[in-house]
């Protein structure tokens, strides 16, 4: 056998393995959009908020970002409850032919106007949140299954190294 055929050999073999030493599963979590809001998902399983946070604790910036997210989020469905009320009761009395508040109908619009940016405010710090820890993950690259081949001095001259 020729050495160049030993070497064409042995860097075959060593791609082969590279490529079977550095399969990593699927960590991101992606934003998916739902009907009429986003859902996150992480190797195809659909995360609850509890799962969620779970995962966004170990990263203090995206727990910052999730946190603000929350409270939005609550601030939102609160002013959620009173524009809902400030603008059925009207209805309510408008289909039974009664005088109508107008007064609460305006409530309710500016309520609604209020509340349109809080809700999109939580939307973005939750991406934001999950972006975060998605950077953070590649680039700490925490698989246990790293490769690192490099080129180095060794007793015997110049040869490559497979650390994984």
């Amino acid at each position: 056998m020729s050495k160049l055929l030993r070497f064409q050999l042995l860097l075959l073999c060593l791609f082969v393995s590279i490529l079977a030493f550095s399969q990593s599963k699927n960590e991101r979590i992606e934003r998916v959009w739902h009907g009429f809001g986003f859902r996150y998902e992480q190797a195809g399983q659909v995360l609850s908020m509890d799962s969620l946070q779970t995962l966004l604790k170990g990263n203090p910036s995206s727990v910052k970002f999730y946190n603000q997210s929350i409270n939005a989020t609550n601030l939102s469905a609160f002013m959620m409850i009173g524009e809902a009320s400030c603008l059925f009761v009207p209805l309510a009395r408008a289909l039974a032919k009664e005088p109508i508040y107008w007064s609460m109908v305006v409530v309710g619009c500016g309520l609604i106007m209020v509340q349109i940016p809080i809700a999109h405010s939580a939307s973005r710090n939750m991406k934001k949140a999950v972006d975060n820890y998605n950077v953070t993950r590649s680039l700490n690259n925490t698989n246990p299954n790293t490769v690192d081949l490099t080129l180095g001095l060794t007793p015997n001259g110049m040869g490559l190294t497979l650390k994984f």
